[in-house]
């Protein structure tokens, strides 16, 4: 590659074009996205500073927006929408379902956001109102798309696309900042692995870290759960994600946050996306962030791109991430003894504790009530309690016990099973105080 010359006509036929220029971008836009360890390549290609009525170009564009009989928007929304007058960034992207051309659609950061009295914060990002939300696609320049590539050995078939009669002769360095129109495509076409997080600016980040990303703007929109007309259907993929179900490697990515509430939420979108790709048999793997940093882009500029491109190799497939997930909620003391085991009813324990309590927390179908069953087959006192009377029926048949309710009670205090006593029972817990703990 550093031996060769390229040439550049116009750019429509060999997918190039210059994302050198910046003229469109405020100084202080531009460091924000470097700041977020964007390579100034991508800022270039997708990043672009409004202030004025150009705003309401970007914003307010869809036709069930009130107008005038000229045409001009109805005053509410140019009122609501006054702030964005001030400036601000906009992002957009690329459109998977119009081959690739610019996205009308995007995302616009103001300078001087809005208050939402609701829920008492400022709102952060405006997407055009009464509008779909889709994802972002963003532009993608050869030097990234060849970063890319090359983490999948695939450095000469990328490469291969540049090779085209060319009359202007340019150096390797001047192409390689130039847009890539043919990524996308080449990226369905090679089935390569891609990376959802949430936001424009993350993407970028996560680009320029030599990872395929694309941006959802907000955690629940990567798929759909009501049709154009507000019923409620099946959650699908929103279309521009469907195209890339199409078993590949998929990786979920959204942020860390402390805030129980968030953290469910991300949790609930997380698993509800995942699950859709599986669908269409992609495997899916999720990142979890550790934190303390709360985005991925904050994650690469504080511990670098290696340490996210080593986090993103170890993501969990969705099934051992969704055992983790409930492990963290339910494992609240710290385990006597951690075992690597599939069915735990094989397990040799050389000597249990007589008294107290002994938890097990091991996912479904491992060989727990199995494991029980051996542990107090022995035993002429046992008591099951459930909060089921039809889950304590069956653990007592699998167990070698006896299911009894207050009705089945005896004079005395005693239960009867066939033609004497039983002291192995299984009840409900609201049956407990039934029983005399003395016998």
């Amino acid at each position: 590659m550093t031996s060769e010359l390229f040439a550049h006509e116009t750019g429509a036929s060999y997918g190039l074009s210059s994302a050198s220029t910046t003229s469109h971008t405020r100084p202080r836009h531009f460091q924000e996205w470097l700041n977020s360890a964007v390579a100034p390549d991508l800022i270039s290609l997708n990043l672009q500073s409004l202030v004025g009525d150009e705003t309401y170009e970007y914003l307010c564009y869809s036709p069930a927006l009130d107008r005038l009989n000229g045409g001009r928007l109805a005053s509410k929304w140019l009122r609501l929408y006054d702030h964005a007058t001030k400036g601000g960034w906009w992002c957009a992207g690329l459109d998977p379902l119009n081959a690739w051309k610019p996205m009308e659609w995007g995302c616009f950061k103001p300078d001087v956001p809005r208050f939402d009295t609701e829920k008492d914060r400022p709102i952060k990002y405006e997407h055009p109102p009464k509008t779909p939300t889709k994802a972002f696609f963003l532009r993608v320049s050869w030097s990234v798309g060849l970063a890319i590539a090359s983490a999948h050995n695939l450095q000469d078939d990328y490469l291969a696309r540049l090779h085209q009669p060319l009359t202007v002769p340019m150096s390797p360095a001047a192409v390689l900042n130039l847009e890539d129109r043919g990524f996308w495509q080449w990226v369905l076409d090679r089935n390569l692995p891609i990376t959802i997080v949430e936001g424009a600016k993350k993407a970028a980040s996560v680009l320029s870290a030599g990872i395929v990303a694309i941006a959802l703007p907000g955690i629940f929109n990567g798929y759909r759960t009501k049709d154009n007309q507000g019923n409620a259907t099946p959650a699908q993929l929103i279309p521009e994600l469907a195209p890339f179900a199409t078993g590949r490697r998929i990786t979920i990515c959204f942020d860390h946050d402390a805030k129980p509430v968030t953290a469910a939420n991300v949790a609930k979108a997380t698993q509800r996306l995942g699950q859709l790709f599986e669908a269409f048999h992609c495997p899916v793997h999720v990142v979890d962030l550790p934190g303390p940093e709360k985005g991925v882009d904050d994650f690469i500029v504080a511990r670098g791109s290696v340490a996210f491109t080593a986090l993103h190799r170890q993501a969990l497939s969705l099934h051992h991430w969704k055992l983790a997930q409930r492990l963290r909620k339910t494992l609240t003391w710290s385990p006597s003894l951690r075992i690597a085991q599939v069915d735990l009813s094989t397990l040799q324990i050389a000597q249990l504790p007589e008294e107290g309590i002994v938890a097990i927390s091991s996912a479904k179908g491992t060989g727990k009530t199995k494991f029980i069953a051996e542990q107090i087959k022995d035993s002429g006192h046992a008591i099951l309690a459930s909060h089921r009377v039809a889950l304590a029926r069956h653990l007592c048949h699998r167990l070698g016990m006896d299911y009894r309710g207050d009705i089945d009670k005896v004079k005395g205090g005693d239960f009867i099973a066939g033609s004497g006593y039983t002291f192995r029972i299984g009840t409900c817990v609201d049956s407990l105080l039934a029983i005399d703990p003395e016998k």
